[in-house]
Parts: structure tokens; C-alpha cells; sequence
């Protein structure tokens, strides 16, 4: 196993577009580089914590530009048919609220705001560990995405303040799973929000 993961990491160091895009920001002595890198904040508008973990960030101070990377395995045999996939994994969910948060994080950390570059780097996770390419979802699908979870945030803000828990139509289009919903109202109601 570890053979493989290091002939996977060797794989995904090689791909082209990674040399452009991560590798030459590793090597970029004008960047701050971290990674697999928490972040925990306080959500104002809901009064909430929030954690994301992101596995590498690299920051540019002089353009005001943060780089976000996040690894994907697939099994999908090229690039289209990971993009249809996005969807139904969640990952335009999870690159519009990382985005929004890593840009929040940014403020904090250097008083400044910073424009938020998501890539994903998908790669085979069956032989030959191919990397499809550096993907950057298009303005349409953040939007969307970003629209869908803070209606599910707003949903859920609504739940806890009534402590109700029983309307699921609400929750068909928004990209929420009815089981860690109902796993979170247990968990919600076992520490008595």
C-alpha cells in the first residue's frame, strides 16, 4: 500500500498541469504554502462554528490571490465524466463553502481580502493512477452551489430554533443527505441545542 500511494504522489508531481499550477507554487518563494491546513471560524450570520480542512493552500501577498488544492480520487476513466460527477459527490458544495471561508480566513489573517483559485487534482485511484487534469469550476456552478448551501444552512438554522426536523421536501434540491440530517438532529437534540 504505501508502494502505491508513493507511485500515486510520484503520478499526480509529474502531470503537466500540476507542474504548472501546485508544484510551481511549492516552489514560489514569494508564496506562503500551507498544508493540509484547518480552519476554524465563527459563522456570524449563524452564530456557528465552522471547520474545513484543505489539503494544500498557497498564498500570493502581492496579488491578493489564495490557491486552494484538494485531491480527488475517482474512478472515472477522463474529464468529463468527472465533471458529472462533481455534482453528485458534493464537490461544487464543497469548493463554493471552502472558497467563501478561505476568503473569510483571509480578512482575518491579512486584514485584507483575497480572491479564492479552487482546483481539484482527480486521480485514478485504480492502475494507472492517472491525474485527468487540474480542474476550476466555472462561475455558474460556484454560484449555484454557494446558493444551495446557505439554503441548507438557513433550513437548518430554522430547525434548530424550532426544533423541528420534519420537513424534508426541503432539503430534495439542496444537496443535504437526509441521513447525516437526521444523524445532526440527534446529535443536535443529545446536547441540547
Amino acid at each position: 500500500m504505501e508502494l502505491q500511494a508513493r507511485r500515486m504522489t510520484e503520478i499526480v508531481l509529474n502531470h503537466d498541469g500540476v507542474v504548472k499550477t501546485l508544484v510551481a507554487g511549492r516552489s514560489n518563494s514569494n508564496f506562503l504554502k500551507y498544508k493540509e491546513f484547518g480552519i476554524w471560524m465563527l459563522d456570524m450570520r449563524y452564530n456557528r462554528s465552522v471547520k474545513l480542512k484543505v489539503d494544500e493552500i498557497h498564498v500570493d501577498l502581492k496579488n491578493h490571490i489564495i490557491y486552494a488544492y484538494d485531491y480527488k480520487t475517482t474512478r472515472s476513466q477522463n474529464i468529463n465524466s468527472f465533471k458529472s460527477s462533481v455534482r453528485y459527490y458534493g464537490y461544487d458544495i464543497q469548493e463554493s463553502f471552502y472558497s467563501h471561508y478561505i476568503s473569510e480566513w483571509a480578512i482575518g489573517e491579512f486584514a485584507s481580502e483575497f480572491k479564492v483559485v479552487f482546483r481539484f487534482i482527480p486521480q485514478l485511484n485504480i492502475a494507472p493512477f492517472n491525474v485527468l487534469d487540474v480542474i476550476e469550476l466555472d462561475a455558474d456552478d460556484r454560484e449555484n452551489a454557494y446558493n444551495r448551501w446557505n439554503e441548507a444552512l438557513e433550513e437548518l438554522d430554522q430547525c434548530l430554533k424550532t426544533g423541528r426536523f420534519d420537513n424534508p421536501a426541503a432539503y430534495s434540491d439542496s444537496g443535504v443527505n437526509m441521513i447525516k440530517l437526521n444523524n445532526a438532529e440527534s446529535l443536535v437534540i443529545a446536547d441540547g441545542f
